[in-house]
């Protein structure tokens, strides 16, 4: 899981294989990719641009960008933060209504615990403080530890 080179030559144009990967990250059967790219290209000309590693889209039309990371540094929470910018920039099409974004999940497959908690994963939603109430907004960010191996589902992909 943790070899770029191996995860493209896995998932590129390979639904099945994606469609299994995120329905065991994100804990639903329900997944059902349509299609997957490798090494996806969004050009940003008025700032930074990305390189998504796996870009897949599910028949609801959710957006799912997993990055395969094997340094912490490659892994920030600003990174997530900005390449689910890029994913809203780039699906919400022009003269649409911005209930129309469609959800995008960011999902970093991480080498080691980034966040040093012992989880094997960390899902990250935004929330109303206030009233610990789900902010929904259709963005998700999740890590995945790949060094949690256990008899599990999760701990058998990674």
């Amino acid at each position: 899981m943790m070899n770029n080179k191996f995860m493209n030559l896995m998932l590129d144009e390979n639904v099945s294989a994606a469609q299994i990967m995120l329905r065991v990250i994100l804990k639903d059967d329900k997944i059902k990719v349509k299609n997957v790219r490798i090494q996806r290209f969004i050009q940003n000309i008025y700032g930074h641009s990305a390189q998504l590693d796996i870009l897949a889209e599910d028949g609801f039309g959710r957006y799912f960008n997993v990055e395969v990371q094997r340094s912490d540094e490659g892994a920030s929470v600003r990174r997530a933060r900005f390449y689910s910018s890029v994913l809203d920039t780039q699906f919400l099409q022009t003269n649409r209504d911005y209930n129309e974004l469609p959800d995008s999940y960011i999902i970093f497959i991480t080498e080691n615990d980034v966040f040093k908690k012992g989880l094997p994963l960390y899902s990250v939603e935004r929330v109303i403080k206030e009233e610990s109430s789900d902010f929904s907004d259709g963005s998700y960010i999740v890590y995945v530890n790949s060094n949690c191996r256990d008899n599990t589902a999760l701990g058998r992909l990674m």
